[in-house]
């Protein structure tokens, strides 16, 4: 069949289904933040490396970026643990290893243990076991901790995780300090206030884990304060004004 014929669809119910176009798509597409979203910080031992592949040397972006990657780099290093964190790849979420190296941090992302009967990616099938499969990074969303993850009522094309039963969007909704609480929080913050969306970057000085810094916009500024370490700061009464505090 001529690649012109071809289009996606998703299936409403046996023998029908309903066209979505390349448009549509594009418009669905999770548009990359440019940001490192981190969740904890692991011992080494604690992650199975059957779980991790392609490793990636990540940098910041400009200038903007560079005091906060300094800061989020030389603190993994002290605390020789490894951050667990989440960023956009390829119009998707991933989950990734984080570890200090050099000037940069080397990311390597987790992947879903595939059984070699459930191998659906054409890479791994005519070369496997060296690991340039995909499919541990397609697996299904874990919408909720129903059979199949809430993604679909019937066998999916690929495997869940394990932890799909506690790991789901459910539960995360339901968290007021999960991840996704927060995505949503910092998201309504950027509509109330324009400084966070195009205000200018002025870094404020700051002592010990506290990274500060002013978002200054033509109407107004806001200062955020951002405790990178694991007991509480206190923060000048100068510098509160303004200031936001997740």
């Amino acid at each position: 069949m001529p690649n012109e014929d071809i289009v996606k669809g998703y299936q409403l119910e046996k023998d029908q289904f309903i066209e979505v176009t390349k448009e549509e798509l594009e418009e669905l597409a999770l548009e990359s933040t440019r940001t490192i979203e981190i969740d904890e910080f692991v011992d080494r031992t604690e992650i199975d490396p059957r779980y991790l592949i392609r490793p990636y040397y990540l940098v910041p972006d400009g200038k903007v970026g560079h005091d906060a990657f300094a800061v989020i780099r030389e603190t993994i290093r002290e605390m020789d643990k490894v951050a667990i964190g989440r960023l956009v790849l390829t119009n998707r979420e991933h989950i990734i290893a984080l570890e200090p190296l050099d000037k940069g941090l080397m990311g390597t992302l987790r992947q879903v243990a595939i059984a070699p009967d459930q191998v659906r990616d054409p890479f791994e099938k005519n070369v496997p076991g060296i690991g340039v499969g995909r499919d541990g990074c397609r697996t299904p969303m874990q919408w909720s901790a129903a059979p199949h993850g809430g993604f679909s009522e019937l066998t999916p094309w690929l495997p869940l995780a394990d932890d799909f039963a506690h790991e789901n969007v459910v539960n995360l909704e339901a968290d007021e300090r999960s991840i996704l609480s927060l995505y949503k929080a910092l998201i309504n913050l950027r509509k109330k206030w324009p400084e966070l969306v195009t205000g200018d970057y002025v870094p404020m000085a700051a002592e010990e884990d506290l990274l500060l810094y002013r978002r200054q916009g033509s109407e107004g500024s806001v200062v955020i304060a951002l405790n990178l370490g694991a007991e509480p700061v206190s923060l000048a009464s100068d510098a509160r004004r303004n200031c936001f505090q997740p």
